[in-house]
């Protein structure tokens, strides 16, 4: 078991958790931090895990009853004496840690080129919202069934995304870094080919529709419900620059991510759509592509041929007006 530290109260200091932090990033040869892979035996130091199991017993405290309240207050006690903690002031008085100073060194040129600007967007700004997940969506789609043509052929007909990996709301006109790429699609989602039948496609873009998730290659009709959710009404997909039917048994091959593939809750929600469809595929093929680096080549080889990402509202979902009960929600 590892000692405590000389100076308990170093627990409440942002500095030591930035430092405990990267030391561990940097043994475990990980360059990229998410929170959902956080585990609590990287906390090696029993003091540490103490301080951390003490937090959250703080925040489940909150909301506990009377007799929670006394329990945890006790429990809280016990811990703060037990670590002998006092309060720090976290300003300018505090020399920099040249150990710190040190790790970070290695990040450094990956965040001065992630601000380098890869594009430049005109017409407005991309908005998320409404059927289909909006401009936003409409840009995402656009670029990974471009870049998945580039890299399989053209046969690929239909990109689908789900509105909720999409973390930007907005994206405004002007010069495109490479970290709003990056804060739009933060995940690493990778890019999968999957070879649906036409009735397969068909329950899957009833989920697109749905939960106003983001596809490109499909111009679709859709009907508010008496809820004012938007259901399918008909689908045409666009091949070789013609719109035609869905053939129920045709084989059709479409890029989704692996988020939607994977997804162990398959039961929908209002948020999130039962993707399992794709389980089911006939051939299943991953590109060897995250996302979010297709969404970064698509704008750098756009700049490259002298082309602007410019706001695309092309009618790809229009409401059924003479149809379903409320007012049209639409693409923004």
């Amino acid at each position: 078991m590892s000692a405590a530290p000389k100076n308990p109260a170093s627990l409440l200091s942002p500095r030591h958790w930035l430092s405990w932090l990267a030391s561990t990033l940097s043994r475990r040869q990980k360059t990229l931090f998410r929170i959902e892979e956080l585990r609590f035996q990287w906390l090696e130091g029993w003091y540490e895990r103490l301080a951390v199991v003490a937090a959250i017993a703080v925040a489940v405290g909150l909301g506990s009853t009377l007799l929670g309240d006394l329990f945890m207050t006790a429990f809280i006690t016990a811990a703060f004496h037990l670590l002998d903690v006092g309060e720090t002031a976290i300003d300018s008085s505090i020399a920099d840690d040249p150990g710190v100073d040190q790790m970070l060194v290695a990040y450094s040129p990956k965040v001065r080129e992630i601000e380098k600007v890869i594009g430049k967007l005109k017409g407005g700004d991309l908005r998320k919202g409404g059927v289909g997940a909006g401009s936003l969506g409409n840009f995402v789609t656009d670029g990974i069934l471009l870049e998945a043509r580039q890299k399989v052929g053209n046969s690929i007909v239909l990109a689908v995304t789900n509105a909720g990996g999409l973390r930007k709301s907005t994206i405004s006109e002007g010069d495109l870094r490479e970290k709003d790429i990056w804060e739009l699609l933060p995940f690493e989602n990778a890019l999968v080919q999957f070879d649906l039948t036409g009735a397969q496609v068909m329950t899957l873009l009833k989920q697109v529709v749905s939960h106003r998730d983001a596809q490109a290659g499909a111009r679709i009709k859709y009907v508010n419900d008496a809820d004012n959710k938007p259901q399918l009404q008909s689908v045409k997909l666009l091949i070789d620059g013609k719109e035609q039917d869905v053939d129920p048994n045709a084989i059709y091959k479409v890029i989704c991510i692996d988020y939607l593939w994977k997804r162990t809750a398959n039961v929908p929600s209002e948020t999130e759509g039962n993707y399992s469809v794709l389980g089911q595929a006939k051939k299943i093929e991953p590109l060897g592509l995250t996302i979010r680096d297709a969404m970064i080549d698509y704008v750098k080889q756009e700049t490259k041929a002298g082309r602007d990402i410019k706001v695309n509202l092309d009618g790809r979902f229009r409401m059924n007006r003479t149809e379903g009960g409320n007012q049209p929600e639409v693409q923004r």
